[in-house]
């Protein structure tokens, strides 16, 4: 068991620039924006973050394995391109909820107060459901296995590794201030701009 984490751990480094790319630019603004200067509040929404990125890895080990005499695992390019268009729709919610709360009774519910804090693990599992060339690898190492213990395992040293490329987003947190903030906003708005041009991109093909 300790070679497959081993060997998990090592596949998830070579994807390293990968999660750069596409986790930070999701998870950096949002903390500049949404956080604060309190290493405890902002280090919850680290954790928020990654526990949806371990279910969505968890949920594909599941699959890998259970899928295991199929010739590779497959995720439509739609529903790539429908995930993107989700987190930017997360994102816009994010900036505009105050204003959407003063307009609309039902964003100032009870439910829409739970959803807007789980915002950070709704991006998490979002982000983690991206299919790049190391985590398709580990995908097809998990369906030779076809154990659902030992993927798990697998995909447990791969969650490990890649979170370590995230940890710079954590780097601002003493100095947030007003300024930061509005930084942070503006940078959030522009990924979700960006997140939302390449979803819908990728749906009209």
């Amino acid at each position: 068991m300790l070679s497959l984490l081993s060997e998990g751990f090592l596949l998830g480094l070579s994807t390293g620039a990968y999660c750069l790319a596409s986790c930070l630019p999701v998870l950096a603004p949002y903390l500049l924006a949404g956080g604060s200067s309190s290493w405890k509040a902002n280090s919850f929404l680290f954790l928020q973050f990654l526990s949806g990125r371990l279910l969505a890895y968890a949920l594909f080990a599941l699959s890998a394995v259970a899928l295991g005499k199929l010739s590779g695992p497959y995720l439509p390019p739609a529903a790539l391109s429908a995930g993107m268009i989700i987190t930017s729709l997360f994102m816009f919610y994010f900036l505009f909820s105050g204003r959407l709360k003063k307009h609309i009774s039902c964003f100032a519910s009870p439910p829409a107060a739970w959803a807007e804090k789980q915002i950070p693990f709704f991006l998490g599992f979002i982000t983690g459901v991206n299919i790049c060339p190391p985590f398709a690898a580990g995908l097809l190492r998990l369906m030779g296995l076809a154990d659902l213990f030992k993927g798990l395992v697998y995909f447990g040293g791969f969650f490990i590794s890649t979170s370590i490329f995230l940890l710079p987003a954590l780097v601002p947190t003493p100095f947030l201030n007003l300024r930061l903030k509005n930084i942070g906003r503006m940078m959030l708005f522009l990924a979700a701009l960006w997140y939302l041009l390449m979803g819908l991109r990728g749906i009209a093909g």
